[in-house]
């Protein structure tokens, strides 16, 4: 039996520093991505020359991970109320009900994908 392990608690923090000394790219900093109370170290990014500011939006996703899965479960648990009166009305053909659903899919498929779910 599979048994999925919850993640280190937040918060987690970004925090840049310099790189290791490197032949190939020795002016490019770090960004460390870790848990501000525990001894865990999750990415280490590094700069490249290709993909500039794609390096620190991704280490600021990783570092936001926690608090994003902790605003989709609270959005769940307010969403359970409404999904039956949702449901009918997209039975109803209502579009506005329908695309609410669909919004209601992507928020339990993103907490199944970050849960190990999917």
């Amino acid at each position: 039996m599979s048994q999925t392990a919850a993640h280190t608690p937040g918060p987690w923090r970004l925090r840049m520093h310099p790189a290791e000394p490197s032949l190939e790219r020795p002016e490019y900093p770090d960004a460390v991505v870790d848990a501000k109370n525990h001894n865990v170290v999750f990415a280490c990014i590094t700069m490249t020359t290709s993909r500039e500011g794609e390096w620190l939006a991704n280490a600021r996703l990783i570092a936001a991970a926690p608090d994003m899965l902790a605003a989709l479960n609270e959005i769940k648990v307010f969403a359970e109320m409404q999904v039956e009166d949702l449901c009918a009305e997209a039975q109803e053909g209502g579009p506005i009900a329908r695309m609410e659903l669909a919004r209601w899919s992507l928020v339990l498929s993103a907490i199944a994908k970050a849960e190990g779910r999917s």
